[in-house]
């Protein structure tokens, strides 16, 4: 059997009208948007470890805080206005991912690191999980 070329100049140009990226920018999202960058999640003994896939990014771009039990990390890429695109297939605009974070974690001593755009944060554990707070009703 033999390999065939494929010739997509036989393609109504319809499609890449309806693909090109400036199709979409008739709809420019409001806010944060929708896309939330890959992630994993490791149980370790004494931390839990999470990288971000977030290619493309400076680590100057990426926010991270924890407000209550709540990890939060913020992103941003842009296009560059000097270059001329012909394709697009990667996501620029905002990201942003949330992780509720467990009662054992020690939230002051979190780290992170961003490397060849893969940001991974370490979340250490605490010896004792903290244990829920009777309020009294007056």
């Amino acid at each position: 059997m033999a390999l065939i070329k494929y010739d997509n100049s036989k393609l109504p140009s319809i499609f890449d009208d309806f693909f090109n990226d400036s199709w979409f920018e008739l709809f420019p999202s409001k806010g944060m948007s929708n896309y939330s960058p890959l992630s994993d999640v490791i149980e370790n003994d004494d931390s839990f470890n999470v990288e971000l896939m977030l290619p493309g990014l400076d680590k100057k771009d990426i926010q991270m805080k924890v407000d209550h039990d709540v990890l939060s990390i913020e992103a941003e890429r842009k296009k560059e206005e000097k270059t001329k695109y012909n394709r697009v297939e990667s996501y620029f605009g905002k990201y942003k991912k949330s992780f509720t974070l467990p009662d054992n974690v020690d939230v002051d001593n979190i780290n992170a690191q961003y490397e060849n755009g893969v940001l991974k944060v370490v979340i250490p554990k605490t010896e004792d999980e903290v244990s829920a707070k009777l309020i009294e009703v007056k």
